[in-house]
């Protein structure tokens, strides 16, 4: 055999996935393979153990001086600083039986950051941010794809087998109602809609809100794809774009379908030249403050429309909200550690509803304030301002090449459609969310030195 033919066939056998290959390759395919992860119950426990791996391959390599290691500042401390806050209110956890769900979200957040780390010293140039975009692009096509066999009525879509997983899990896990939706593989839901009863997709995700929040975070890097690609490529993300929001629709998510079309606007105005940087600044930064508010007025109070598409839903969330704030005044500074059962707090008991979620559900916003307290939420939002201060420093001095320039803006429209939809659900429920949000935060912080870096090296 040729020598060249040898050479060849040694690095086909050393090429190994999640062990040979590289951590961009390792996170790609992490996403690539999701709906294996999702059918046999594997996704929310590989998720973690997957970052403590590349976490674990990275400090491995950067002693062998393959890498140089950087941490990303100063949202670093800030996560630091929220854990340790986070430690402080598992000091007033109420019933035991909570405590394995407080170690499994203390694990994710964890897992989230390490995520963030090594992405953030993974990624060295565009060809290793698009790789990451197919990757997305991929699962998101064939979750999308799914979806459609799902709502034309092609496929079953509940309780279609049970996750190999569940041989494994202790029973008392596999029976709480986080961990049932995992052994218990379904694909959608049946909801009623203006009197009509009809599927509502929720594909390789474990809930309906949690594929929608997926879709608002891929959307806007297949336009980016899209725009940057040409030839087959460019028809296939074409063709993919009307598929991912069909799918978005049959969700029948409000909040992701509010969240992408108000976030649009810093998209425009993280583009936009003829205005300067500091009113550009102050219009997004108002505009963002203003909808949060708005959307917090309407989390609480509710809408004429909403009752009218779901009553029940609208009913329960403002209970949810309301009895929340009472129970969260009693311990406002570092919380309740977790989420508690809705037991705690009276005036339910009559309540017509079938299903009541427990205390500090339904908002990103409002499980932080009732798990960690003032302190906790207050150091949440701080990671997201240093997000968004790193955001609004690549605008303002945007890199002369096109494709940083819209890196930069489609990770603000990105950013923005998840920081909206965040006050509508609980991000932390699914690891493959989760990373993805974390990984857009770790592009933010680094495209100007990415951007940098390749027009220094560029002949």
């Amino acid at each position: 055999m040729p020598v060249e033919s040898m050479k060849q066939l040694n690095r086909k056998v050393r090429l190994i996935p999640f062990v040979t290959t590289s951590i961009v390759v390792d996170l790609a395919l992490f996403f690539v393979l999701l709906p294996v992860w999702f059918f046999t119950g594997l996704t929310q426990f590989l998720g973690p153990f997957l970052a403590f791996a590349l976490f674990a391959k990275w400090i491995i390599r950067s002693r062998k001086g393959q890498h140089k290691t950087a941490l990303p500042q100063p949202l670093s401390w800030l996560v630091f600083g929220f854990l340790l806050a986070v430690l402080v209110s598992s000091l007033f956890i109420q019933e035991s039986y909570w405590i394995p769900m407080f170690i499994r979200n203390y694990i994710v957040t964890i897992s989230a950051y390490l995520i963030l780390f090594v992405t953030y010293n993974s990624i060295k140039d565009r060809s290793d941010i698009q790789r990451i975009f197919w990757a997305w692009g991929a699962l998101a096509v064939t979750a999308s794809l799914v979806g459609i066999l799902v709502a034309g009525g092609l496929i079953p879509y509940r309780n279609i087998m049970t996750a190999p997983i569940a041989a494994i899990l202790p029973e008392q896990v596999g029976q709480s109602e986080y961990y049932s939706s995992i052994v218990s593989i379904s694909l959608g839901d049946r909801i009623h809609l203006f009197g009509a009863l009809v599927r509502r997709i929720s594909s390789v995700f474990p809930y309906q809100n949690i594929f929608a929040a997926a879709l608002i975070m891929i959307i806007p890097f297949q336009f980016f794809l899209y725009k940057h690609s040409a030839g087959w490529r460019r028809v296939l993300i074409g063709l993919s774009i009307p598929l991912l929001s069909v799918n978005l629709l049959l969700t029948y998510s409000r909040g992701a379908l509010l969240a992408i079309v108000v976030s649009f606007p810093l998209f425009l105005y993280l583009g936009r030249k003829s205005l300067n940087r500091r009113t550009q600044f102050r219009i997004v930064m108002s505009g963002m403050a203003l909808l949060v508010l708005g959307m917090c007025l309407f989390v609480l109070f509710g809408s004429s429309l909403i009752k009218k598409i779901n009553p029940e839903s609208a009913n329960i969330r403002k209970f949810i909200v309301v009895k929340s704030i009472e129970s969260w005044k009693e311990s406002p500074l570092f919380g309740w550690g977790t989420q508690r059962n809705i037991d705690v707090a009276g005036g339910w008991e009559d309540r017509p509803f079938k299903i009541i979620p427990a205390l500090g559900s339904h908002s990103q916003f409002l499980s932080l304030l009732y798990r960690y307290g003032l302190v906790g939420l207050a150091l949440f939002l701080l990671i997201y301002a240093a997000v968004f201060r790193e955001l609004t420093r690549a605008a303002k001095d945007p890199p002369r090449d096109v494709f940083w320039r819209d890196l930069i803006r489609f990770c603000g429209w990105a950013f923005a459609a998840n920081l909206i939809h965040s006050v509508f659900i609980d991000m932390d429920f699914d690891v493959v969310v989760l990373f993805m949000i974390w990984m857009n935060w770790a592009l933010i912080l680094k495209v100007r030195t990415m951007s940098k870096q390749e027009r220094e090296t560029s002949p």
